[in-house]
């Protein structure tokens, strides 16, 4: 079973990469290749982004409040089990409970991708969200990949061996995750999430401003 929705690839994804005597594959077999190429494609994933997959923590989504500032957006959709912290300093990891905003402060919309702050934030305020997340709008990134590595492992399975294209295809394939796993590709949707672990920090506290990789 799919654990990632397959990152929003799709049947028809993986048929429109392969040559027409192919159209007649069952829904079964490219969902089992789907299944099978969403696993190879998680398993490429470095940890910084494997571990945004099913949870965010320390998503950096105000980072400093305009006067009456009463919502944010979050990052990835579907969000659940939100909790938001204002103005947190010190280690992340060290955070407890009581550091959390009050729940009545904050309400999260029915998509599961913005926070309604009432009262609204002070000037200035910097508020952190830990959520859940299902990726339920799919990585664009990943679902490519996805579907080419599921086309591939289609395509070797011709008889009488692969023919050139197939070769090739599974040549890209596996050369895309080689980039994935090594850092060389990037997934942008993940890279865009502002955490604070990633922010420059200073005696005084944590400064939004400039980012920093670890």
């Amino acid at each position: 079973m799919a654990k990632y929705a397959f990152f929003g690839a799709t049947a028809d994804d993986v048929v429109r990469r392969l040559p027409g005597d192919f159209g007649g594959t069952s829904l079964a077999t490219v969902e089992a290749a789907l299944t099978d190429a969403e696993i190879r494609v998680e398993a490429a994933l470095p940890a910084r982004y494997r571990r945004l997959l099913c949870r965010v923590e320390g998503e950096v989504i105000v980072p400093a409040a305009a006067a009456g500032q009463a919502s944010a957006d979050l990052a990835l959709p579907a969000a659940s089990a939100l909790t938001l912290y204002a103005d947190f300093a010190g280690s992340y990891a060290d955070r407890a409970a009581a550091d959390a905003m009050d729940a009545s402060a904050y309400e999260l919309n029915e998509d599961g991708d913005a926070v309604a702050f009432a009262p609204a934030l002070g000037e200035g305020t910097r508020v952190v969200a830990d959520y859940d997340t299902t990726l339920a709008d799919g990585i664009g990134v990943l679902a490519d990949l996805v579907a080419t590595v599921a086309a591939a492992a289609l395509a070797r399975r011709v008889a009488c061996g692969p023919p050139p294209w197939a070769e090739a295809l599974a040549a890209e394939a596996d050369a895309r995750l080689a980039a994935l796993a090594d850092g060389r590709a990037a997934v942008p949707e993940l890279d865009a999430i502002r955490l604070y672990d990633d922010w420059e920090r200073l005696p005084g506290g944590t400064r939004v401003g400039r980012l920093e990789r670890s």
